[in-house]
């Protein structure tokens, strides 16, 4: 299931290639990214008032895993990007 909140940052046709689900989740996060994006790839997330509470680097991979169990319950930004590409999806993690 995909439940994104909002999306911004992106075109609606690269949009539709990129799936992020659970949302809300108590678990892991995936990103399934595809093919869209170069060989080093950002992840940053970001609480709702704006700091940066974790930030990895990645090389490319069709799927990203992340762990939120260190983050608080509330909303998040998560924030993938690369040197051409950056979107941002809020996400809701509940414990």
């Amino acid at each position: 299931t995909l439940s994104v909140v909002e999306v911004t940052g992106i075109e609606s046709e690269v949009q539709q290639r990129i799936r992020f689900y659970p949302n809300p989740t108590s678990g892991f996060l995936k990103l399934e990214l595809g093919s869209i994006w170069e060989s080093q790839l950002s992840i940053t997330v970001t609480d709702i008032s704006g700091k940066i509470v974790r930030q990895r680097f990645y090389q490319s991979q069709p799927i990203v895993e992340i762990d939120p169990s260190e983050l608080g319950s509330g909303f998040y930004w998560i924030s993938p990007r690369d040197s051409k590409l950056e979107f941002h999806f809020r996400i809701l993690i509940k414990h």
